[in-house]
């Protein structure tokens, strides 16, 4: 099967995931979580190599193969489901604590874009409207995901899960990254639909039978099946601009609203 980009538009959803040659092979993904649990995914059939890092207020910490939560890994897994030899990268910004603050998650994307050398962010959370007070945090947030496209790092954001009728950071930043919502749950297809809503452009499949978390229909899920997309597509054409990605997906699209 021959897949061409460039310039012959568009591409069928269909075709990318049954490409074999479109495994995430070379496509650095950030996984910027709860971290994630290297033996869960090695039992799951998963060889991935897994880099990372843990992050505390102030300090950052050495990831030794440990989640502090279970969605990191089940993010993770959807990810490998579709994009088997990505190589994942772990920023848990949730840590002891269990909780991420503005601060935590900017450094964590830092990271991932000048430390990791990450291709991909996947940002299953969400900061609220009224965390981003006083307002220097919104713009700090602003210019990270802004860096981020200026050098060609695709971050993947899932809005709330009652969009629109909550507004969740980073994801309503709208054309530097790729806002996904929750669409249709499949347990067994992956689906994609443009549905632009309060600047968040995507809804994607919710739900898989991967586990018991992700059997429950949420924008994290949605979000991990766009990454594992857009992995698939590295892999096959590197070195695609964001907004390069951000029009396959829309040519992708099984629906187009406006």
């Amino acid at each position: 099967m021959s897949l061409k980009l460039q310039p012959h538009w568009p591409v069928s959803l269909n075709e990318l995931m049954q490409h074999p040659q479109a495994t995430g092979q070379g496509v650095r993904v950030g996984i910027i979580d709860t971290g994630i649990d290297q033996a869960t995914l090695q039992q799951q059939g998963y060889a991935s190599a897994i880099e990372g890092s843990i992050f505390e207020p102030g300090k950052t910490l050495p990831y030794e193969g440990l989640q502090s939560a279970p969605h990191g890994t089940a993010v993770a897994g959807l990810i490998l489901l579709h994009a088997p030899q990505a190589t994942l990268i772990s920023a848990d910004v949730f840590s002891s604590s269990g909780y991420c603050d503005v601060e935590t998650l900017i450094r964590a994307i830092e990271w991932c874009v000048h430390e990791a050398r990450c291709h991909v962010l996947n940002i299953s959370l969400g900061i609220t409207e009224d965390r981003l007070f006083p307002i220097q945090r919104r713009w700090q947030l602003q210019r990270i995901i802004e860096e981020c496209y200026h050098r060609d790092v695709i971050s993947v954001a899932a809005a709330h899960n009652d969009h629109p009728h909550s507004r969740s950071f980073p994801a309503i930043m709208g054309a530097p990254l790729i806002g996904v919502s929750r669409g249709k749950s499949d347990k067994h297809a992956v689906q994609l639909c443009y549905s632009p809503n309060e600047r968040v452009e995507f809804q994607a499949t919710a739900s898989s039978n991967l586990n018991f978390l992700t059997q429950t229909p949420a924008s994290s899920w949605a979000t991990a099946h766009v990454s594992a997309l857009i992995a698939k597509l590295l892999s096959l054409k590197p070195g695609l601009k964001p907004f390069e990605v951000k029009s396959a997906l829309y040519h992708m699209a099984s629906e187009v609203t406006t």
